[in-house]
């Protein structure tokens, strides 16, 4: 692998970073005005945000890494996130549970 190559790799890693935090970001600017998932205007369910999260390029590869990053620095954050997609209890252990995994691997 050349030079480019990696610094191209590097690149995409940083863009999906930036990503990541820019969604965390507003997500707790929602949180702090007082939203809840309850609030009607605020709910959504998780496949529409999965295909809106799709047409800006996101993978499955980078949305995994969201959900790890997102229960590694912020766990409340994340379970309010997946609460807020609409998603059952038993779905969202399942999930955490899997990204706490994840987590323990790297």
């Amino acid at each position: 692998m050349n030079e480019s190559n990696i610094l191209e790799r590097r690149l995409n890693k940083l863009n999906q970073e930036i990503r990541y935090l820019r969604f965390q970001q507003k997500l707790i600017v929602e949180m702090l005005k007082g939203k809840t998932p309850t609030d009607k205007k605020m709910l959504m369910d998780s496949q529409t945000f999965i295909s809106i999260l799709k047409s800006t390029g996101l993978d499955d590869e980078t949305l995994n890494y969201l959900h790890i990053q997102f229960e590694k620095n912020s766990p409340d954050s994340h379970q309010f996130f997946l609460e807020f997609l609409g998603l059952a209890d038993e779905e969202i252990k399942h999930i955490r549970e899997c990204c706490r995994q994840e987590e323990r691997k790297t």
